[in-house]
């Protein structure tokens, strides 16, 4: 009973994921850590590089957002 307990204590924590950090960058070039949330809200900072986290939600947030960017920018370019 106890490998047991102690096997779905491992599968528990090892499906946890923590948020992704993102390194990001303003206008000045000063660079700051900030969540997707953040850096999605705020528009004077571009992405540098993810800092750390797993979250796979975040990265599909954060996938969407420069795809819907990208596919703006396209659309203004046709016009």
């Amino acid at each position: 009973m106890r490998d047991i307990l102690t096997r779905l204590e491992l599968l528990e924590t090892s499906g946890r994921q923590d948020p992704l950090i993102l390194l990001c960058v303003d206008g000045e070039g000063n660079q700051r850590k900030m969540s997707v949330s953040e850096m999605l809200q705020s528009n004077n900072f571009g992405f540098v590089r993810v800092a750390s986290g797993s979250s796979l939600k975040d990265l599909d947030r954060l996938l969407m957002a420069f795809h819907e960017r990208a596919l703006q920018a396209f659309d203004e370019g046709e016009a």
